[in-house]
């Protein structure tokens, strides 16, 4: 048998066990929309759960992690990032429910310009009613709750207490005509899901 035909095996060989063990690899993977798209799964950390339906993402800009819903995939098309000062990551949610999650990242945002900071936030939000402070060890959630076009939809602002940085996020519920009365029974417990999720942004300080 001649030398190349000899190293023309070897590489199938290889290259054939490389094949196997990728696949062997996304065969242990939660078969969730989160895992199952090739974008998101970029973000995520470990195919452990973090709390019940959500796993460990961490941002690319390093600044902060939280927990990612199972059900939940990245809309690529629009995920904006610049270096580590600002991230735009919007949440399409796959479940019964719909509609999704919004996370801004803002590296300079100070506590010193809080009142500013939520001022700007409740313009862009449409929003004129006062924020919930809900004072956490490393972080201020400022939390707020309306229903608008349909949506039950959720916001905070969540303020770093140890460096300069914060994030506007939202988390919206899909509340049409033939969803309503689900809505309304679900009220609570949506509103403990959704300050669970933000309670779970945790900042990765210098």
């Amino acid at each position: 048998m001649s030398q190349r035909l000899i190293v023309i095996l070897i590489s199938i060989l290889l290259l054939g066990s490389c094949q196997m063990g990728k696949e062997k690899k996304s065969e242990k993977l939660p078969d969730v929309e989160a895992f199952n798209d090739e974008f998101t799964r970029e973000f995520l950390q470990s195919d452990e759960e973090v709390m019940d339906g959500f796993y460990p993402f961490q941002s690319q800009t390093g600044k902060y992690e939280m927990a990612f819903p199972a059900d939940g995939t990245i809309v690529e098309q629009a995920y904006r990032i610049k270096d580590s000062k600002y991230e735009e990551v919007h949440i399409a949610l796959h479940d019964e429910g719909g509609f999704g999650m919004d996370i801004l990242f803002f590296s300079y945002h100070t506590p010193e310009d809080m009142e500013g900071i939520l001022r700007r936030f409740q313009s862009r939000l449409g929003y004129d009613g006062e924020f919930e402070e809900i004072e956490k060890a490393d972080k201020t959630i400022h939390f707020a709750q309306y229903n608008r076009k349909n949506a039950q939809t959720y916001v905070g602002y969540i303020e770093n207490k140890q460096d300069p940085g914060g994030l506007e996020v939202i988390y919206k519920i899909n509340c049409d005509e033939e969803l309503e009365q689900q809505c309304e029974d679900n009220k609570e417990g949506d509103k403990e899901r959704a300050l669970k999720w933000m309670d779970s942004f945790e900042f990765i300080n210098e």
